[in-house]
């Protein structure tokens, strides 16, 4: 499959729609960030060029933080290393490749997957490519190196584990996709023996790294909530987050649930207007809804213990906690801090460059941001005292 077939796909898709007598509804313009008492101050640790332009596409190339390390990919397959505390430029390797997901890094290792679904596996030390498997699918999920294996997950509905020494197929299984997807398939999830994966009917499946047995699955939605196509689409990359013992699930304006890892049972279950994006730490579960309010749910019982309005309709791209902080970015190129305890907006940073979905990861309290023009920096949170 053709990544190109999905952007057709979606074309239909709105196609159908028109046929269909629905119009679409303009969007309200994105709220200014009103006054507010800044209470953290954004410190850029260092900045680096060391990679070509991200683009703000649905294709999202993650960057990778591993031993220490910052690994990035573009579009157009060139690698770059960096030292996570200085910024230091470690090594860049171009792969003359069209590259489709990334990054994955673990066990000295790293992986991206080009647009013909080749898996390349480098050398962190060096870049030196170690092996390369063609699967011929089309990937938009980085891969994980987990239990000496990389697992793959693929647009239209594979699984596989191949051996992370030689890349050879260990195994590979079936998972339900929907024929078309505005959003691609969110990567895998480690969880002990496990790796974890949310299929777009709604279900969370777990999958033995060994043996390619399937452990359990888990109806996060009844069976027949999804009623039509377009509600297939919304639900397609669910991603779960584990912490500590608890699962927690965000479907795209279906709710959000909270599973117990010990027993298998629900903890709680809401119904709420909310993307798929969520983080989550011992205070609360911490979200975005379909206006842009960023929420925090208690995430114990799931009551709301708070909602922020002050970024209405400024389309987030990312959301995650750092410290004592929701950090949460926009199209508009503007880095946000909320209090995770009270929800008060306690600084914003406009940078003009915006941050593509899924370029923001945190490490020790500290954000590595990998912009659109190419920049990648390292910012810490200080409180102003």
């Amino acid at each position: 499959m053709k990544i190109k077939f999905i952007l057709y796909a979606v074309l239909c898709g709105f196609i159908a729609a028109c046929a269909g007598g629905s119009k679409e509804v303009p969007k309200p313009d994105p709220t200014p960030i009103g006054e507010f008492e800044s209470k953290v101050e954004f410190k850029e640790n260092w900045s680096s060029t060391g990679s070509s332009r991200t683009g703000l596409s649905y294709v999202q190339l993650m960057p990778a933080i591993a031993d220490g390390r910052i690994y990035t990919v573009s579009f157009e397959g060139v690698v770059t290393a960096l030292d996570a505390d200085s910024g230091e430029l470690l090594w860049t390797r171009a792969l003359n490749e069209s590259i489709s997901a990334g990054v994955g890094a673990g066990d000295q290792l790293l992986s991206v997957v080009t647009s013909n679904g080749k898996v390349i596996v480098l050398a962190t030390e060096n870049g030196e490519t170690v092996w390369e498997n063609l699967i011929g699918r089309a990937v938009l999920a980085p891969p994980l190196f987990y239990r000496g294996s990389v697992l793959v997950r693929t647009i239209d509905g594979k699984l596989y584990a191949l051996g992370q020494d030689r890349g050879v197929e260990a195994w590979s299984i079936d998972v339900e996709q929907p024929n078309f997807t505005m959003q691609g398939s969110t990567p895998p999830s480690p969880l002990e023996r496990d790796v974890v994966i949310g299929t777009s009917s709604g279900q969370i499946q777990a999958t033995d790294v060994a043996t390619g047995i399937q452990s359990w699955i888990f109806d996060v939605l009844p069976p027949g909530s999804i009623t039509s196509a377009s509600e297939s689409l919304r639900v397609a990359d669910t991603k779960p987050v584990i912490f500590r013992d608890g699962m927690y699930v965000a479907i795209y304006d279906f709710g959000v649930t909270a599973i117990d890892l010990n027993t298998g049972n629900q903890l709680w279950d809401i119904q709420r207007n909310s993307r798929d994006k969520i983080d989550v730490n011992s205070i609360g579960l911490f979200g975005i809804d379909l206006d842009d309010r960023v929420y925090a749910l208690d995430r114990f019982n799931g009551d709301e213990l708070w909602a922020q309005e002050a970024f209405l309709y400024r389309e987030i791209t990312n959301i995650a906690v750092a410290g004592n902080y929701v950090v949460t970015t926009d199209r508009l190129g503007v880095i946000h801090a909320t209090d995770v305890g009270s929800g008060e907006v306690a600084g914003v940073l406009n940078k003009n460059d915006v941050i593509p979905p899924g370029s923001l990861q945190v490490a020790d309290d500290r954000l590595y941001i990998h912009y659109q023009s190419g920049k990648i920096a390292s910012v810490s949170l200080v409180p102003i005292n």
